[in-house]
């Protein structure tokens, strides 16, 4: 329950819709010892797919560490669309088992995603009057755990809209900004001197 308060959290404190989870292409051929079959997979994939929009079909290029290593993270709509593909490669037992799964956390973030936002569309009088009703009045029936984190989450959302968080906000992204500047000028800088050399 606490990685599904801490999801709750983050949505209400970034004050968007969390992104669901995707599975690796990768990591399903590398847990049937298939990964010697990954270009070849993930080839398939992809001109299997409308090209154009691949992201829209649940198919996402992913390029962590560098241009010559990628992966292919799908949705369950991505997931689907490439069964019969990734059924040459990974049993269909273990393959049905990961759309489900995949199925299952998507709903959850769907339902996250839906009281997230149900939050943000409350005005400041509607959530005020919200956690009055679950702490004072009907404080019998929300005296129990997920009454407990319903009220936590009220009083998140009404912090998150008081102009000392958006200040925080402000703040972190300007430092983070400001710290990615002075690494992407060393990088470049290390990148000048070697080519000098």
């Amino acid at each position: 329950m606490s990685e599904i308060k801490a999801i709750i959290q983050s949505a209400i404190k970034a004050r968007n819709d969390v992104r669901s989870r995707r599975v690796s292409v990768l990591k399903l051929l590398q847990s049937n010892n298939m990964e010697s079959y990954f270009q070849v997979c993930c080839s398939r994939i992809i001109n299997g797919a409308d090209f154009a929009d691949l992201a829209a079909e649940g198919i996402e290029v992913v390029m962590p560490a560098g241009l010559d290593q990628y992966d292919i993270d799908l949705t369950s709509d991505g997931m689907g669309k490439s069964r019969d593909i990734l059924l040459g490669y990974i049993p269909g037992e273990k393959l049905a088992d990961t759309f489900v799964m995949l199925c299952q956390e998507e709903a959850v973030t769907n339902e996250i995603n839906a009281m997230a936002k149900e939050l943000r569309n409350m005005s400041l009088i509607e959530l005020i009057n919200g956690f009055l009703k679950m702490s004072i009045r009907d404080r019998k029936k929300y005296q129990n755990e997920n009454g407990e984190e319903l009220k936590q989450c009220y009083i998140l959302e009404f912090l998150c809209r008081s102009y000392l968080w958006r200040c925080k906000k402000k703040v972190c992204e300007v430092s983070r900004d400001v710290y990615l500047r002075f690494k992407l000028r060393r990088v470049i800088k290390e990148l000048m001197v070697e080519t000098e050399v």
